[in-house]
């Protein structure tokens, strides 16, 4: 009995009242809920625009390191001065007071502020080193609460020392790039300081090196150095007034090319910009050109001989020929390699080209021994003495009487002179030309 009335009433379901209680109490808790979701979502929006805000103060700070030196400045107080970080149109548009964003389907604006600082300060007198960059962005709410982004940066001059405009040595350097000649003993170096620049110089840093090595020479040149008896001096006055020097001794420096700087520093300890030039310093003496030389013809050859040049540190000869004196020369026909008596000292290489008398007897040397060749022997003859003739004409030793017999058949090696067959290509272009004359 009990059981059949316990399953009518479940059948039932529920009555209005619980099912009214139930909305009431879920309602409740909804209600209480519906401030957490609006919270959530405000967040949100605010995390949204605080993320816009950064993004836009790192874009200018990066904007802002781009800029030159001198071009880093910000005045809210009158904006359309440039330059001008709070400028609309300065630097193609890239700052301003504020940026506009989208959102969704509206628009954000994202306000800046900027504060340049200098150091040292400006009422200190001296030209600023670096600056000190600061970057405010921030939005009106809503989204709320607002947080504003702070980004700072430093930017510093890239030469914060005084500047150099000039870099001279005395002797100058020639357009070939060398600096003096072998009798070279010093060089005056001297630096120039762009006084207008602002930056006030407190000396000088002159540095010479090996091109690509170590540096084998330098000195500081300060403004309280004034004698310029001590081989180092200042300038303070008068047309040169800025103007830093160093005598260099290199009297023993070895033949290359050098690395002249010089760097001038402020009374801060800042390093300006530094100067190179590249001298090269050759102290050789270029051996003396050979004498006595004779031009011997012979059966298709020509024999040449020349006195021993009596300079120190010859290597070789080389024998270049052309159809006139002024040239085009020839590459060398031969390189003669010199091996010194046991009383002559090494030698260095010395390539003879623009002796009058040499290119005269080479040229008709070689219109010879074309036409040797082929010729015959009482031909041949007689160019042989008429050469012999001209030798003699222009002063030379008369060539051997070889009448047209090979020159090296005979022992021409005098003491001090070398001697060296040439021998010819046939050449009949050459052979009716010689025929002609």
């Amino acid at each position: 009995m009990n059981t059949s009335i316990r399953a009518r009433h479940d059948a039932r379901g529920f009555s209005f009242v619980e099912l009214l209680v139930t909305i009431v109490i879920a309602g409740v808790i909804f209600a209480a809920m519906v401030p957490v979701f609006v919270s959530a979502t405000q967040k949100n929006s605010a995390d949204t625009a605080r993320l816009q805000a950064a993004n836009v103060a790192q874009d200018k700070i990066e904007k802002i390191r781009q800029l030159p030196y001198s071009a880093i400045a910000a005045d809210s107080v009158n904006p359309d001065t440039t330059p001008n970080l709070y400028n609309l149109i300065f630097a193609d548009a890239q700052f301003g007071p504020f940026t506009t964003l989208d959102a969704g389907s509206g628009s954000r604006k994202i306000y800046t502020d900027y504060q340049v600082t200098l150091y040292p300060a400006a009422a200190t007198g001296l030209a600023s080193q670096y600056k000190v960059v600061t970057v405010t962005a921030y939005w009106i709410a809503p989204p709320a609460p607002v947080k504003r982004v702070v980004l700072q940066t430093i930017v510093y001059r890239q030469y914060a020392g005084p500047p150099l405009n000039a870099f001279t040595t005395n002797p100058g350097i020639d357009d070939n790039g060398v600096m003096g000649g072998t009798s070279l003993a010093s060089v005056i170096l001297s630096a120039h300081v762009d006084m207008s620049a602002g930056a006030t110089p407190a000396s000088v840093q002159f540095k010479i090196s090996a091109y690509g090595g170590q540096t084998i020479a330098s000195k500081l040149v300060k403004t309280s150095d004034l004698t310029p008896a001590n081989g180092f001096w200042y300038v303070n006055s008068g047309a040169l007034a800025g103007t830093f020097y160093w005598t260099w001794d290199c009297l023993s420096a070895a033949n290359t090319v050098y690395d002249f700087q010089a760097t001038a520093y402020s009374t801060d300890g800042f390093a300006g910009n530094t100067m190179h030039l590249y001298p090269r310093i050759d102290h050789t003496l270029p051996p003396a050109p050979p004498g006595a030389v004779i031009a011997s013809p012979g059966n298709a050859k020509v024999s040449l001989s020349w006195g021993l040049s009596g300079a120190s540190g010859l290597a070789s000869y080389e024998v270049f020929r052309a159809l006139s004196a002024t040239g085009p020369w020839t590459t060398p026909i031969v390189t003669l390699g010199f091996t010194a008596p046991a009383t002559q000292p090494s030698h260095d290489l010395y390539r003879h080209r623009r002796d009058e008398r040499h290119d005269v007897l080479l040229r008709r040397a070689r219109r010879h021994e074309r036409a040797s060749a082929q010729c015959p022997g009482g031909l041949e003859r007689g160019h042989a003495q008429r050469l012999r003739r001209l030798d003699a004409s222009h002063g030379a030793p008369a060539a051997c009487d070889c009448d047209g017999r090979a020159c090296g058949s005979h022992d021409h090696a005098d003491v001090g002179r070398l001697h060296r067959p040439w021998f010819a290509q046939q050449r009949h272009q050459a052979v009716r030309d010689l025929a002609q004359r």
